[in-house]
Formats: structure tokens, C-alpha cells, sequence
């Protein structure tokens, strides 16, 4: 048996998900029509991400040329003397004013469609609530719809959490089969098809492990599902069961996706039970066509890990990887800097980080779900780690997944990440920007309802989720990837999966602190700390209670922020 997980994770990358600068332009115009209708459309009261873009299923459409949707909802006051469709046509007209969007919008029965030609289109939908319960707008019927989205992607997250995240890259995979083998099936109702096929006892099962596992648990368990159902069933909202998904779906076209999915079911059943490498491969591409393992030599240890495709190296090269790579050292976590503002760029020189095969290497040895991107000079791919933070002491520690409990401190997790190695540091923020590249630090935020992206520890008015990862005085950028990773990104994305797991206040009471939002009074907690070690002897325990000595530890850092400050920086 075969998992093929690089071959998954590269195919995903390269051929499946939206591209960055796709993903980039989407934010961008999403945070442009939400900002314009904050400050002038009547009754505003947020934006919230919805559908593929929320749930982070969005995929590249087949033409590079050719536009994808994307959908949010305004929040809006209920209005007593407006009838249902007074919401839309208020977003509409609110938009024809402003001239960048005058002549890209359109109206539709139940959203505004702005239309950013040849790249995407975004549906703009109001929603209002009325005793509790949320309702969208439909102008054809004027009357409210029930709906409810926040609990459809609550519904959906708990399901792509018991897969570790491999059911959203599943449902990837299952949109491009649709797209590219041309039969019809709303993203909506595949997604929630999927989903429903998830179960709280596969989690940490053989059934859910790896991509190719799950994908071939989902395609089993749908084709069971549709082969007893020879009539179309009603595909219900699975947090509001009034709901129904079958409006674009009839028997004739519900007859055909039933047969592909039979189809499809087979012939992973069948790549999957393969032996060798190579022989899975070309089974797959039955599936997914021959960019799939494009490139691959059959050689190495493809590996039983997951996550994103990822694989544990274990000594032996025997397939079936029995624990996620672990943070392979106890680590004091640095105190993140929850920046309101942007960095600065106070240091003259950019910075190229160097990185030897060896390097590389040692990386993906500790996070095999990580690679090198050459041609961008950059790390890219899905960060794995299964830690516990002990409070009593402070320290950070790698923890068995056999070990990890749902409600405790102990938390296995993945997150899709980009490391910049060429960039242009700053005096207090030495190190390589690192971004969350998936989005979702927002759906967390929307989750717990955090405000300020901050209180997460990201830049905020960016594009895109770049990493507020702590305070260092640095005259020297040089740093070894692996230790980098291991010592502050891992820290900071275990802190934000405490967040999700456990919401905001208990992640500020239950681990270590933070320096305050505003630049210069951070500034001043954070050499204040460091004046408070400036008498401690070289050869003594370091203050910072990492057991290192001081020499060895804090002694460069405080001289390099005395030099600093003398020097006026």
C-alpha cells in the first residue's frame, strides 16, 4: 500500500490550489468593497468571509484566464420599513457611487456580483438577523431565506480538524476532478457530500491520516452513500437542516455525478492498494491526468505521514509513519509583539539568507510536510508540530500524538506557512517574514470574534497574515532554518491553536506573555528585560531560565541592544 504524499502535496500545490497572487488580489478586493461599504453604506455592521474562501477550499480555475467566484456577507442592521430586497438594491447603489466599482457590479436575485475581469468575481450577499436567526435576501420572491453560514463552517472546520486538514484538501482534489472531467455538482454540495462521510471516531485512524487516505475514505463512503439513493436526496445544511443544497442539481445531472463518484471510488481504491511507487502513480492519473507525480523518480521514502501530503522520515525508510515529526527539543517560547502598525524598514541592507543541502536536509527531517522553494529563495508547505506548553515552568515540549487530549495544553496541528528568506529586516525584528498563507488566523478570529488581527499577532492592513514573531535586537541576521522553525514558529502556531481550541483570554492567561500593540512601549518592556540581566556573571545561569549560561544565551542579545541604543536606533 502506497500513501504517495509528496506526490499529493506537490500535485495540490502546483496544479489544485489558487494560486498566492490569485489569493492576493481576492483579499485585496474583498478588504477594498468591504472598507468602501464600512464607511458608507447605511446600516453596515461587518464583513464575513463565506463559502470557498472561508472554509479554504478555493481551487485555480481550469483556464488561467478564466474568473473564480468568491462570496462574503455584509452584516447589516434590520431595517423595520425595508422589505427584503431594499438590503441588496442599498449594497448596490452604494457601490454605483464609488468609481471603481460602478461599472464592474451587477445586480442578481440574492447578492451583488462585483466583476474583477479575467481574474474573479465577487458575490456580495446582506444578511440580517431577525430574532436570532439569519436570514439572506431574495428580490425575485422579496422574502428573507433562512441561513446559516457561521454554523455550516463551524460544522465543516470540526470535520477537517478530525482529519488533521486533510478534508479540505480532499475537497480540493474533488473540485478539480469536477472541473476537469466536466460534470456538474455545486462546490456546496460537494463539500457538505464530503463532510458528512467524516466521523468522530476516525480521528487519529488509519482512515484519515494522509491525503490519499482520506480521499479514498470520502470517495468510498459517498458512493455507498449515493448507490442507495438511485433518487436524488435532499442535500440538507448540515447546522440548519431546513436548509436545503439542491436548487441547482436535477435527477439527470445528480444520475451522472452518482456514476463518476462509482467510478472515481474504484480507481483510488485501486492507486492506493499499489505496492510500488511508481505503479501508484500511474493508477492516480487515471484520476488526475499525468501532471500528477510529474517529475517523480519513484526513489525515496514516500512515506505514511500527513498532513498537506508531508511524511515523518523514520530511521528504518519503512512506510506507515507512526508519530508526526515533533518539536525534537523543549523550547522557551520569545514573547510575540502584537504590532497595530506595519514593520518599519530602519535597516539599509536586504538579507539573503543562506541555505546548504544540509540545511535542507535537517529541515525536512524535522518537518518533512516543508520544502525549498529555489526560485523564490523561500520555505513553503505545511508546518506539523505536537506540543504541550508546561505553565509552571515555561517551557514548550514535544508531546507523543498517543499523548494529545482535545481540551488540554497538549495540541497536534498543521498550518500552511510561507518563510521568506530575501528580505529587508528591521532594528527589533530580525528574522524572515513568515506568513500563514491558508487564511486561517481570520476564520479564527471569526470563530471567537477577535477584532483585531493583532490580538493574533499579525500585521494588520496587509494582504496577507505576515507573523509578528517577537522582539530582538540584532546586529548579525545569520540564523539556522531548522532551529529558527523550531524555536519561534512553532511557538507562535502552537499559540494561535490555542487560540482556536481555547479562545483568546485563555491563551493571554494560560501561556507566556506578550509585549504590548503599540511599537515603542514594547520597545521599552523589552530592554527593560534585557537591562535586568546586564549583571548577571557570563559563566551563571541565563535570567531567562532557558539552563543555558548566560555567555551562551542572552549576553549577545543585551550587548547588541546597549550598542543600539547608544547609537540612537
Amino acid at each position: 500500500m502506497t500513501k504517495n504524499n509528496r506526490q499529493f502535496r506537490e500535485f495540490l500545490r502546483d496544479e489544485v490550489n489558487l494560486s498566492k497572487s490569485k489569493l492576493d488580489r481576492l483579499i485585496t478586493g474583498i478588504r477594498g468593497v468591504d472598507g468602501y461599504l464600512k464607511d458608507n453604506l447605511s446600516g453596515y455592521q461587518k464583513m464575513e468571509p463565506q463559502g470557498s474562501y472561508a472554509l479554504g477550499t478555493a481551487i485555480k480555475p481550469v483556464d488561467d484566464d478564466k474568473e473564480y467566484d468568491a462570496d462574503i456577507q455584509i452584516v447589516m442592521n434590520p431595517n423595520p420599513i425595508w422589505e427584503p430586497r431594499e438590503y441588496i438594491k442599498a449594497i448596490y447603489n452604494a457601490l454605483k457611487e464609488n468609481q471603481t466599482y460602478s461599472g464592474k457590479i451587477d445586480l442578481h436575485n440574492r447578492c451583488v456580483t462585483v466583476d474583477y475581469a479575467g481574474d474573479f468575481h465577487l458575490d456580495v450577499v446582506p444578511r440580517i438577523t431577525i430574532e436570532g436567526s439569519h436570514h439572506i435576501c431574495n428580490i425575485g420572491d422579496n422574502e428573507f431565506e433562512e441561513t446559516d453560514g457561521i454554523g455550516y463552517r463551524e460544522w465543516f472546520n470540526e470535520k477537517n480538524r478530525i482529519t488533521e486538514g486533510n478534508l479540505k484538501r480532499v475537497v480540493r482534489l474533488l473540485k478539480y476532478l469536477r472541473d476537469h472531467k466536466n460534470y456538474t455538482d455545486k462546490s456546496i454540495l460537494l463539500t457538505t457530500l464530503a463532510g458528512n462521510t467524516i466521523e468522530s471516531s476516525d480521528e487519529g485512524t488509519e482512515a484519515v491520516k494522509t491525503v490519499s487516505d482520506t480521499l479514498v475514505t470520502v470517495l468510498t463512503r459517498m458512493d455507498d452513500y449515493l448507490q442507495k439513493h438511485s433518487d436524488m436526496p435532499e442535500i440538507r445544511n448540515p447546522a440548519l437542516p431546513s436548509e436545503t443544497f439542491n436548487r441547482h442539481w436535477d435527477q439527470k445531472k445528480y444520475d451522472n455525478f452518482r456514476d463518476r463518484v462509482h467510478s472515481h471510488a474504484q480507481t483510488a481504491k485501486e492507486a492506493k492498494a499499489n505496492p510500488s511507487i511508481q505503479d501508484a502513480i500511474r493508477a492516480w492519473r487515471k484520476l488526475f491526468g499525468d501532471n500528477f507525480g510529474r517529475g517523480s523518480s519513484g526513489t525515496g521514502n514516500d512515506g505514511g505521514g500527513n498532513r498537506g501530503g508531508g511524511s515523518p522520515r523514520n530511521p528504518s525508510g519503512s512506510q506507515g509513519g507512526s508519530q508526526p515529526p515533533p518539536v525534537v527539543a523543549p523550547v522557551r517560547p520569545r514573547k510575540p509583539y502584537a504590532s497595530r502598525q506595519a514593520p518599519g524598514s530602519r535597516c539599509p541592507e536586504s538579507v539573503s539568507v543562506p541555505i546548504s543541502d544540509e540545511d535542507i536536509q535537517r529541515l525536512t527531517q524535522e518537518q518533512s510536510g516543508l520544502s525549498y522553494d529555489a526560485e523564490n529563495h523561500r520555505i513553503i508547505g505545511v508546518l506539523e508540530f505536537s506540543a504541550e506548553y508546561d505553565q509552571s515552568d515555561g517551557w514548550l515540549r514535544p508531546t507523543p500524538l498517543s499523548t494529545i487530549q482535545r481540551q488540554g495544553k497538549s495540541i497536534h496541528d498543521t498550518f500552511e506557512i510561507e518563510i521568506r528568506l530575501e528580505f529587508q529586516p528591521t532594528v527589533w525584528n530580525p528574522w524572515p517574514p513568515v506568513i500563514e498563507t491558508d487564511g486561517r488566523i481570520q476564520r479564527i478570529m471569526e470563530k471567537h470574534q477577535i477584532a483585531d488581527i493583532a490580538d493574533m499577532h499579525c500585521y494588520p492592513d496587509l494582504s496577507e497574515n505576515l507573523c509578528c514573531l517577537g522582539l530582538k535586537a540584532a546586529t548579525d541576521y545569520r540564523i539556522e532554518i531548522t532551529q529558527f522553525v523550531r524555536d519561534l514558529v512553532v511557538p507562535f502556531f502552537y499559540r494561535v491553536a490555542y487560540v482556536e481550541r481555547h479562545g483568546l483570554r485563555a491563551a493571554q492567561h494560560d501561556l507566556w506573555g506578550e509585549y504590548s500593540h503599540y511599537g515603542p512601549e514594547a520597545y521599552k518592556e523589552y530592554l527593560t528585560e534585557l537591562q535586568n540581566m546586564r549583571s548577571t556573571g557570563r559563566n551563571q545561569p541565563c535570567p531567562c531560565g532557558s539552563g543555558s549560561k548566560y555567555k551562551k544565551c542572552h549576553l549577545q542579545e543585551v550587548n547588541d541592544a546597549r550598542t543600539l541604543v547608544l547609537q540612537g536606533v
